[in-house]
């Protein structure tokens, strides 16, 4: 997968929307050494202080179908080539995007579509803090860089051509395994309302089972959560 570098951008998820559309192409990846507007989730702001990755993968896909998948597919892929790096139990993922090592979030993930000449793109923008930092944690990880992207993309594709052929059913065993435990007590905004429950896992299509304390599931197919 071919690799672009910047020193400083804006946002590596606006500048693959550039290159799109000067070149079409893809699948690639972007990566910057800061980000000084990064975003993440619901407008919120990704820090982009120095040491850290933020990147964006950009792949062609046929339907707009797969789109709600790929971050799924992201998670797991970054997972898989984080992992070897830790010991066993520190890195979970956690609904629907991010990354967290010893419970503190090390890794986000954002995705956008994009058309151009009629040929629709994901973007998959993914932020990992590998420098100590004032806000969160941050994972000791020696790999280069460059090398680690490369994993990275050529890990993505694996799991991309998996949703395409399957749907979110085709990661969600792996999905699971790599995601906090079930019944893992944890917070979320329902209706404006915080409310207190537990994990109960993934639905078909990624969607989330919050668990009441009186045990009636609610499924949650936008929002966030945190843990308790």
């Amino acid at each position: 997968m071919k690799i672009y570098h910047v020193p400083v951008v804006h946002s590596t998820m606006d500048l693959a929307v550039e290159y799109i559309n000067q070149q079409g192409g893809g699948p690639f990846i972007i990566h910057a050494d800061q980000q000084t507007n990064g975003r993440g989730r619901m407008g919120r702001v990704w820090h982009g202080a120095g040491g850290n990755i933020y990147a964006s993968l950009v792949m062609p896909i046929a339907q707009l179908a797969i789109a709600p998948y790929c971050g799924f597919a992201m998670g797991v892929c970054l997972m898989n080539q984080l992992k070897p790096y830790l010991l066993p139990g520190q890195l979970f993922l956690k609904w629907p995007n991010d990354i967290l090592y010893n419970n503190q979030k090390v890794v986000g993930i954002l995705c956008q579509t994009h058309q151009w000449r009629g040929q629709y793109y994901i973007i998959i923008g993914f932020g990992i803090n590998l420098a100590p930092n004032e806000w969160g944690g941050y994972l000791p990880i020696p790999t280069p860089r460059d090398e680690l992207l490369s994993n990275i993309g050529i890990d993505y594709i694996f799991w991309h051509e998996k949703i395409v052929a399957g749907g979110f059913m085709a990661i969600k065993p792996q999905w699971l395994a790599d995601s906090m435990p079930l019944n893992h007590p944890i917070t979320t905004t329902i209706n404006g309302v915080k409310q207190s429950g537990f994990f109960g896992g993934v639905d078909d299509d990624g969607g989330l089972f919050f668990t009441h304390p009186n045990q009636i599931p609610e499924k949650i197919i936008v929002g966030d959560i945190e843990l308790v």
